[in-house]
């Protein structure tokens, strides 16, 4: 697999990685970022790096190694068989004229976006964010996922947390709304999470939203869009959609080999 000049995976990133944590967890390491956890007397140890790590706690028995763009299996090094490998990530390039990496339809719809008089995007806070997601029968159990991670997210990163809404020039409610993480002393926007009602969705709201996003980064010199988890056999089938939207966008993926582990 060919590296991303400049990537650093959101699990190397401390805050990142302690905002998705809950539970007897904790964050380790100075030169590389882990988590610890323990199960009775066995301590665990997690590490997300190209670097092979070493332990961290002196009571470590097992340690848990996820590559991300090295595919090979040093000495003393096992896949373990009880896991398995179900995911992949996409970055795409900002860059002067970003939207000629995008698909053919994808650039269209930005353009039919580009051209409407009747709708605009503006800035918004985390609290309307949450106040504004979708509420429906359907999608209540990802929703209390989704919007209780977010606010982990908006505790531990504060003001790196961008909100962008879409309205209809008729409306003062958003239609359609992105969260993203400005996360530029890593070098990337980060795709957080995003909602779009049914109207706003027929009007490419959505192209819009990440079309916006992109000209964000590319005003602030950030060069990279993490657009998150894309679906690959044995992923959730609910992303499949999402995951179609998302690489209209030119990415280019990163497929994680499954973990490595060892004895220690």
């Amino acid at each position: 697999m060919s590296r991303i000049a400049g990537f650093v995976d959101s699990r190397q990133i401390p805050e990142c990685l302690l905002s998705e944590l809950e539970g007897d967890v904790c964050i380790i390491g100075d030169e590389r970022t882990g988590v610890s956890w323990r199960v009775g007397p066995v301590a665990f140890e997690h590490y997300t790096s190209d670097e092979e790590p070493s332990p961290c706690l002196s009571a470590t028995r097992i340690l848990f190694w996820q590559r991300i763009f090295r595919t090979d299996v040093p000495p003393g090094w096992r896949v373990p068989p009880f896991i398995s490998n179900n995911h992949r990530i996409g970055i795409a390039s900002i860059e002067k004229n970003y939207w000629r990496r995008w698909s053919q339809r994808a650039q269209r719809d930005r353009s039919i976006w580009l051209n409407k008089n009747d709708w605009h995007i503006e800035p918004g806070t985390p609290e309307a964010f949450l106040a504004a997601y979708p509420d429906t029968d359907k999608q209540r159990a990802y929703r209390r996922v989704t919007l209780k991670r977010f606010a982990r997210r908006v505790d531990i990163l504060g003001d790196r947390v961008r909100i962008f809404f879409a309205y209809k020039n008729s409306s003062s409610a958003p239609q359609a709304g992105a969260a993203m993480l400005d996360l530029r002393e890593h070098g990337k926007l980060f795709y957080e999470s995003a909602f779009v009602l049914p109207e706003a969705k027929h009007e490419l709201a959505s192209t819009g939203l990440i079309n916006h996003c992109f000209a964000y980064g590319l005003s602030e010199n950030i060069p990279l869009f993490d657009l998150g988890n894309f679906w690959i056999p044995g992923s959730p089938a609910s992303w499949k959609g999402f995951s179609a939207f998302k690489a209209k966008f030119g990415p280019e993926y990163i497929t994680f080999a499954r973990p490595l582990a060892r004895m220690v």
